[in-house]
């Protein structure tokens, strides 16, 4: 009688928590519905050249047309969804309906973050929108045409799985959709994850700053997102190990992809550290692919004002609080970490400029 009364309040809470859900999706609609509307419809019009003559580029982007899909090669390299995603469409990616739709899904993601930062000024909303869904590295991923939508899709998964963590209310919906999330991320495009990982780390540090949650509140936080993305981990590995086995398919030596694991990677730590950082650099220097038609020094007083005004913080939440001034820098300086934490795993791949769209969220 017990284990009945447990599941049926198991039950109970899993279908209140997607009845609220429900709820605030509406809500929501018709808190961003204007916009989303607007940053759609300027997007479009900035990346209308692109479309209307359907301009790829000189890389992948120009060996496929408007059919594509997804088969032995996607397995091969951890890509088990692809596949599944591509039949959902057909196997077409046209333009301007690909892209179109890519555009879809990268505002969406931004749109949540918004939503979980609580920004409630319309000039600040419509900055971080335009200025997310206009940036290069997203001009990148639509010259990609016939993956467009896996790239927007896999972003707005890894940033899905940090809302879950952040805003949802019942542990139980927590511990099955944002691992749910994480393995259908993976098996996408598997760079994407530092989308998710480093809203959950500027957002721990939001909170150590805003100094209103008690130590055991953040240390909780911090173990469910632990638990959440181990468990996404494992569930990617299991689904991913069933389509090889299913399709008979051998993980292939793309990048070394068939030699990774956690042993290896723990011993390139150091090694995997400092190439991080310096693709951080190197992105916002201008190296990996030019971001605007400024010299990099742009950049140097972008950076110089950001790092005045977090100098300003910290020393003010130093005054309140020590140590969550001390967590709070560490947060701050572990952001290149959160942004390209997938290259932890990947240890012999490099940044490509497809890859950066975590970066361009900084």
């Amino acid at each position: 009688m017990k284990d009945e009364n447990v599941l049926k309040k198991g039950i109970i809470a899993i279908v209140d928590s997607i009845s609220l859900s429900f709820k605030d999706v509406l809500e929501r609609a018709q808190k961003y519905g204007k916009l989303f509307a607007i940053t759609l419809a300027v997007s479009v019009a900035a990346y209308s050249l692109l479309m209307c003559n359907q301009l790829v580029n000189k890389l992948d982007g120009v060996w496929h047309g408007s059919i594509c899909y997804g088969g032995r090669h996607e397995l091969s390299i951890g890509r088990w969804f692809w596949r599944f995603l591509d039949r959902f469409r057909f196997y077409l990616a046209p333009d301007p309906v690909s892209s179109v739709m890519a555009l879809v899904f990268f505002i969406l993601a931004i749109i949540l973050v918004i939503d979980i930062f609580e920004v409630s000024k319309k000039p600040y909303m419509y900055a971080a929108s335009l200025t997310f869904a206009l940036n290069v590295s997203v001009c990148v991923c639509l010259s990609f045409r016939y993956m467009s939508s896996v790239f927007a899709i896999a972003c707005l998964l890894g940033v899905f799985t940090a809302y879950v963590i952040i805003k949802a209310k019942n542990r139980i919906f927590i511990y099955i959709a944002a691992p749910v999330s994480i393995a259908l991320m993976m098996g996408l495009y598997q760079a994407y994850i530092g989308c998710g990982t480093l809203v959950i780390l500027l957002y721990l540090a939001y909170e150590l700053y805003r100094d209103k949650k008690e130590y055991r509140e953040l240390l909780m936080f911090i173990l469910r997102t632990i638990i959440v993305y181990v468990i996404g981990g494992i569930l990617y590995y299991v689904l991913l190990q069933i389509n090889l086995v299913h399709y008979e398919v051998t993980m292939d030596d793309y990048n070394n992809a068939s030699s990774y694991g956690l042993g290896p990677a723990i011993m390139n730590l150091p090694h995997s550290f400092l190439r991080i950082y310096n693709d951080f650099r190197e992105y916002y220097g201008q190296v990996i692919m030019k971001t605007n038609i400024y010299e990099k020094k742009i950049y140097v007083v972008i950076f110089a004002l950001i790092a005045i005004h977090l100098l300003i913080a910290i020393v003010n939440l130093f005054k309140r609080n020590k140590l969550k001034a001390v967590l709070f820098t560490a947060c701050i300086l572990l952001i290149p970490i959160g942004v390209d934490v997938v290259l932890f795993i990947t240890y012999d791949s490099f940044t490509s400029v497809q890859m950066t769209i975590p970066l361009s969220m900084c």
